[in-house]
């Protein structure tokens, strides 16, 4: 048991303590009067209630995109936004007088520990590794309880290409935004001019930005308004690679499809020529099916001319065949195909068409007076061959059919 002169001392060693404790306390608040002024203001508030006064009172959040960078994944659906978005919303929670609190006029505050709008992406592509609500950032808050905050935000959202002018097509993409669980008589949502802005250095290898506009939108229940926003972004494709890949072999294509017509129906070179030609056909449209998407809902113009113009080959193919036939034939054709020969050769048209020497005045020409074969009518190529005027007219229709078929093909994509 302690001496009693020592007990005696306790009770003045701990007054001391506490006036110590008391002491460093007040020196620790006197060393900023923005803490103190910070510690007043959130005093008792709380984060998850819409920081007005009166419960009727409406909140009016501002926002405005500030484009930096995009990218669009047209196999996934999803246009990838990089952007800061600037939010500005009244905390009338959060208001004091800078002349009584040593002319304070601004803090910066964590965005975590103020009430923040619930606004979200509605038309999200994805749901990881993605914003779609405001991030934690700082935030600048003035005494009037006018809040900023501006911090880098990732979006994804959907939108599904339409590749029918590939590749010279122009995409159209919108973006909305809104609250989650406000209508619009707590949460307004308004945009900060047009809404959107862009960086003067927003590049993109693929895709050329054409137009950016926001706009205010909203949808009407039975009980409320729910106000949203809708930003609307255009994009045209470069196309000017594909261009050299694509568009160009088609034209050489097409070009060795119709000059099969121009080589001799009997020569090993025109099967030739068409077989090399199908093949090209059937390696570039499976590089088609590599390189794009099939999630469109309509068929892009360059596979449907890779189609037809495959088709067309084949049909050429056959009429090669035919006339190969026809050439051979010994027998006479029959008098209704002569006599359809015999009009066309009469008209301008058909003189044309078919070379000179092969019209029927010449052939009559080679027959005597009596009706027998003179001995120029003995070497004439029509009694060796009787289905070559058949043969040659079938040949240049075929010719003109096929051409402007391809041709009406090709302007049909190309711009």
């Amino acid at each position: 048991m302690l001496p009693l002169p020592q007990w005696g001392l306790l009770p003045f060693v701990l007054l001391a303590a506490g006036a110590v404790l008391v002491q460093g306390d007040q020196t620790c608040s006197d060393k900023s009067q923005a803490i103190t002024l910070k510690k007043s203001l959130f005093c008792g508030y709380d984060k998850t209630v819409r920081p007005v006064k009166k419960h009727t009172d409406t909140v009016t959040v501002s926002v405005k995109l500030w484009l930096k960078h995009f990218r669009f994944e047209e196999r996934n659906n999803v246009l990838y936004l990089n952007a800061w978005t600037i939010w500005e919303w009244k905390d009338a929670l959060l208001t004091w007088n800078p002349d009584s609190n040593s002319g304070i006029a601004d803090l910066r505050i964590e965005s975590d520990d103020v009430w923040v709008p619930d606004v979200s992406m509605y038309s999200m592509g994805e749901t990881g590794g993605v914003y779609h609500r405001m991030p934690s950032t700082t935030c600048y808050l003035n005494n009037d309880g006018q809040i900023n905050c501006a911090p880098p935000t990732s979006y994804a959202a959907y939108c599904a290409p339409n590749l029918a002018r590939w590749p010279f097509d122009t995409q159209k993409c919108l973006v909305e935004m809104g609250s989650w669980t406000h209508g619009g008589k707590e949460l307004y949502l308004t945009l900060d001019g047009n809404g959107i802005m862009v960086e003067d250095e927003v590049i993109n290898r693929e895709w050329d930005l054409l137009h950016v506009e926001g706009k205010h939108r909203s949808f009407i229940t039975a009980n409320d308004t729910f106000p949203y926003l809708e930003f609307t972004i255009i994009l045209r494709r470069h196309a000017g690679c594909y261009a050299a890949t694509v568009v160009v072999p088609a034209f050489v294509l097409a070009a060795m499809t119709i000059l099969m017509f121009f080589l001799d129906p009997l020569s090993s070179e025109r099967l030739s020529l068409g077989c090399m030609n199908i093949l090209a056909h059937c390696l570039y449209m499976q590089y088609l099916g590599i390189i794009l998407p099939s999630n469109g809902d309509s068929t892009p113009l360059i596979v449907a001319f890779f189609r037809d113009s495959l088709l067309l080959l084949g049909m050429s193919l056959l009429t090669t065949v035919t006339l190969k036939v026809m050439l051979a034939a010994e027998r006479a054709p029959p008098a209704w195909i002569s006599s359809a020969v015999d009009w066309v050769l009469e008209t301008p048209p058909g003189r044309l068409i078919i070379l000179n020497q092969w019209s029927s005045q010449n052939s009559a020409a080679t027959l005597g007076a009596d009706g027998s074969e003179t001995e120029e009518g003995s070497t004439n190529p029509l009694k060796k061959k009787p289905w070559l005027s058949s043969a040659i007219l079938l040949d240049r229709v075929c010719l003109i059919v096929f051409t402007i078929t391809l041709i009406v093909l090709l302007l049909a994509f190309v711009p």
